[in-house]
């Protein structure tokens, strides 16, 4: 099953009766352009960001919520791909775990 992304964008959208195409209208894009982003396809711009964060009058210090890092949050952050870098982080728990 895929994850929602964006889940804290999409809430403060719904909260406002904010639909896609009048987030695609204040950005000056198609509501295409919009999907793309709120299901991870594409990244949002900077500015954009800025942008959406201003007319919804959310503080930028809270702009990693709604615009997380690949538009995932919290525990569901996408895994390291390799099997080394798994590796590498079950080494790196054994020896926090030993330091405490």
């Amino acid at each position: 099953m895929k994850e929602k992304r964006y889940v804290a964008l999409r809430a403060e959208m719904s909260k406002r009766d904010i639909r896609q195409v009048d987030l695609a209208t204040k950005i000056g894009r198609k509501e295409s352009y919009v999907s793309r982003r709120l299901t991870g396809k594409d990244p949002w711009s900077q500015g954009e960001q800025y942008v959406i964060m201003d007319w919804l009058r959310l503080p930028y210090d809270q702009m990693h919520i709604y615009f997380p890092k690949n538009g995932i949050t919290g525990d569901n952050q996408e895994k390291p791909a390799s099997t080394r870098e798994q590796e590498v982080l079950n080494a790196l728990r054994v020896l926090l775990r030993g330091a405490v």
